[in-house]
């Protein structure tokens, strides 16, 4: 299956699937930068339902005015931007081991397999490797 099939899939599956019944969303959800609302925001405007609708009518499905829906999807787009340019500062200044963010696409693959303790092993040796390097800042562990 294609990245952009996936991601959609993925994403109708979150829509359908309250935060409460999938623990990997939930937690996911509860550590990322963006607010439930940003989240409802980014997956309305990727729900293949809602092309070529009015951003009046996405805004009234989730029960905010026009103004609400663009400043909360505003928002969402500067989250989601700053997090992949502190991921990509924290891999230039190495704070994330000789591999750099090798990991990252580890974890995606691992959570995408149902594999989510391996997932969680994954992070807890990347935050090991964060601590670490910033405790001794001439070290390159890692994770």
């Amino acid at each position: 299956m294609e990245r952009s099939s996936l991601a959609i899939q993925r994403l109708q599956e979150a829509q359908q699937v309250h935060a409460d019944r999938d623990p990997v969303l939930l937690y996911l959800a509860r550590r990322g930068a963006l607010t439930e609302r940003q989240l409802q925001v980014l997956l309305a405007e990727m729900d293949p339902a809602n092309r070529g609708k009015k951003m009046s009518e996405r805004a009234a499905k989730l029960g905010v005015t026009k103004g609400t829906y663009a400043k909360v999807l505003q928002q969402a787009l500067r989250n989601v931007t700053q997090s992949v340019f502190t991921v990509l500062l924290i891999s230039y200044l190495g704070l994330a081991g000789e591999e750099g963010c090798s990991w990252l696409v580890e974890v995606g693959q691992l959570l995408r397999e149902g594999r989510f303790e391996e997932a969680a092993e994954v992070l807890d040796g990347v935050q090991r490797s964060l601590r670490k390097a910033l405790r001794d800042p001439g070290s390159t562990a890692s994770p």
